[in-house]
């Protein structure tokens, strides 16, 4: 609106015109399906190898009729997410154009790796020194801080990271991809695990009510930008019951396994569109099920 005011008010104003140029372009960008550099590479390379003799011609992938989508698998624990999405990623990049990715936390950048590694030399600290001299003096309080923002610190980095993978999730669906995606953070499955959350913000649980202003800002922060990570195309829910999951995960916590089955199955799905899995039968009947779906949605 701002852009078609400015062409009928003022039309030689280039300076306008370069700011909301610029403003346009980065709320368009999670869209945009290559950067300059690569549309003008790809332009050009195709036009070349047009024109060069016994050029080999390769067999590009193909694209869905139905455009690019975004599929996210979920489940608790021993639902089998990981050997689901690499199957399907097999099954499907034969012939279309897939990707993979992980949003999950045990993929970390460069700067949450920095930042989880200072946060774990602060904890050392902090418990070093309370065994020595307690936590009710100067320093010691000074310490539990520096340890509470540390661990701000990360929890929002790793929420970048995650929003970074979606952003590219995003342009490589734009381009015609299906991008199979692990971990993806639901706001509707992190709202209902009643203070454990899924793949969903970490600081106000780590907090609890302890929260000064600090805290509370940063938790803030973390919330918005993982609604800024919208929901995919389609989610596929592995429901594994809680007695199967624990057979196949028996190192793992019984009653974290039994909030995340009850948070999958209380989840609001609204607008989502879900498709419900039974992951308690065999992992060739769970492939059958999922693929005969997706190929009708394809």
């Amino acid at each position: 609106i701002e852009t078609l005011k400015t062409m009928v008010t003022a039309p030689r104003s280039g300076f306008l015109f370069y700011r909301l140029r610029s403003r346009l372009r980065s709320e368009l960008s999670a869209y945009q399906r290559n950067s300059r550099f690569q549309a003008f590479y790809r332009y050009w390379g195709f036009l070349i190898k047009q024109r060069l003799p016994f050029q080999k011609q390769g067999f590009p992938k193909k694209i869905p009729a139905t455009g690019g989508h975004i599929l996210a698998v979920v489940g608790a624990d021993g639902a089998g997410k990981s050997t689901v999405i690499g199957e399907l990623y097999k099954w499907l990049s034969w012939k279309l154009k897939t990707y993979r990715n992980y949003m999950g936390s045990q993929q970390p950048s460069s700067v949450t790796r920095l930042l989880e590694l200072c946060s774990r030399i602060v904890s050392k600290v902090c418990r070093l020194w309370g065994g020595f001299a307690g936590e009710n003096n100067v320093p010691g309080r000074s310490l539990l801080a520096l340890q509470r923002f540390s661990r701000n610190l990360y929890h929002l980095s790793v929420g970048q990271d995650r929003f970074r993978r979606y952003i590219i999730a995003k342009r490589q669906a734009g381009q015609g991809a299906i991008v199979l995606c692990d971990r993806y953070p639901l706001e509707a499955i992190w709202r209902v695990m009643e203070g454990r959350p899924m793949d969903g913000p970490q600081i106000a649980v780590e907090a609890g009510l302890k929260m000064d202003w600090l805290t509370r800002w940063f938790s803030k922060m973390e919330q918005n930008t993982y609604r800024k990570i919208h929901p995919p195309d389609y989610i596929f829910i592995l429901h594994v019951s809680p007695q199967v999951s624990l057979q196949r995960k028996p190192d793992h916590d019984p009653k974290m396994i039994l909030a995340k089955s009850q948070a999958l199955k209380q989840m609001e799905k609204g607008s989502l569109h879900v498709i419900d899995v039974d992951a308690d039968i065999p992992i060739e009947g769970v492939l059958l099920n999922i693929k005969s779906e997706l190929w009708r949605l394809l």
